[in-house]
């Protein structure tokens, strides 16, 4: 059989391809750029772009008219923790290119038990970067701080975090001790960190402490937003640190606190669907606040017999809320990459 049969034999029926060039210049692809070959077709068309800026949340999330006015009582503060040094140039930059209607923002840093302040450092600081970048965009004149803060948590050994002596566990007390001392008309109206660390890595009495101090901010006025972290629902290892080594979900510290909002990540549009890399589940540590009642026993009575074992059904549900979590493009140490997580 020659070519020309071949090319002949595997090209759809007429009216098939009529229909098809019919469809994709309904779906305005420009008749220019469609070719047929005999077994396939090609065209052009083009694409909403694949990052998430500023931009794009404002108009997703119905945010376009909305900005805060720069007043005392505006104030943002934004968590810095792991030697993550806020770049005023990348910052800077970064607004140059994807908010440039917004390039006045600005903000300060305030260092707490020598926590870093290094524009020229080269340790990784795209956390930093993309809090500061996104929470500055999508509350335009509001008034920033950026809290960063020196040293490590203690730590509870598990498989994620085999040794006591090498914690990645966030500061939380140095830097709400910090907070709880200023009057209230220096405290930031809305605090914002990005961290967290599976629960069961977390000394009781510290997570009990830190959240305490979490309750006595929101008494006076300081609302508090916290991922839900970015290891789903098993955590890193799935396993329990508490010797018996059995498999279980283990949910994010301080998501779990009662007194602060966690936030999920979700990915996608039309609908929006749950990341699977967001953290939830049930807090071990804290038990289930009457607010969220209504809502979590729903959500068992869905689930049912599913998982269970797996999870402590009468701890605190995690997150609150969900948003967009992937796909988010940040300059650090002057590049451009994409990140994704619950921030």
């Amino acid at each position: 059989m020659k070519q020309v049969d071949v090319d002949q034999f595997l090209r759809p029926p007429a009216v098939v391809l009529d229909q098809l060039t019919t469809w994709l210049k309904e779906e305005a692809i420009s008749p220019a750029t469609i070719q047929i070959y005999a077994n396939w077709i090609t065209f052009e068309a083009s694409v909403s772009q694949a990052e998430l800026t500023p931009q794009c949340l404002r108009q997703l999330y119905g945010l376009d008219s909305v900005t805060a006015a720069p007043d005392v009582r505006n104030q943002l503060g934004i968590a810095g923790f792991l030697d993550q040094s806020a770049r005023h140039s990348d910052f800077q930059l970064f607004l140059e290119e994807y908010d440039p209607g917004q390039t006045d923002a600005n903000f300060s840093v305030v260092s707490i038990n020598n926590g870093v302040n290094d524009e020229h450092s080269s340790h990784n600081s795209v956390e930093a970067s993309l809090d500061l970048q996104y929470s500055l965009s999508i509350a335009y004149h509001a008034m920033a701080t950026f809290y960063s803060t020196g040293g490590r948590g203690p730590v509870v050994p598990d498989g994620g975090h085999p040794r006591a002596g090498n914690s990645t566990n966030e500061p939380y007390l140095e830097q709400l001790h910090y907070l709880a001392s200023l009057p209230d008309e220096n405290l930031p109206a809305v605090l914002t960190m990005s961290y967290g660390e599976p629960e069961q890595t977390v000394p009781a009495a510290y997570a009990t402490a830190v959240c305490d101090l979490f309750a006595q901010l929101g008494a006076r006025g300081v609302s508090i937003i916290f991922s839900s972290g970015d290891s789903g629902p098993g955590g890193n290892t799935c396993e329990t640190n508490d010797g018996s080594a059995r498999s279980k979900f283990l949910p994010e510290f301080p998501a779990g606190c009662p007194f602060i909002t966690a936030v999920g990540g979700v990915q996608g549009l039309n609908p929006e669907r749950g990341a699977g890399f967001s953290g939830g589940g049930f807090s071990d540590l804290f038990q289930r606040p009457t607010y969220q009642d209504h809502a979590v026993k729903e959500f068992l009575e869905q689930l049912g017999s599913q998982w269970q074992g797996l999870y402590n059904p009468k701890g605190r549900g995690i997150p609150d809320v969900s948003a967009q979590s992937n796909h988010f493009i940040v300059r650090d140490h002057g590049l451009y990459v994409q990140v994704g997580g619950t921030r």
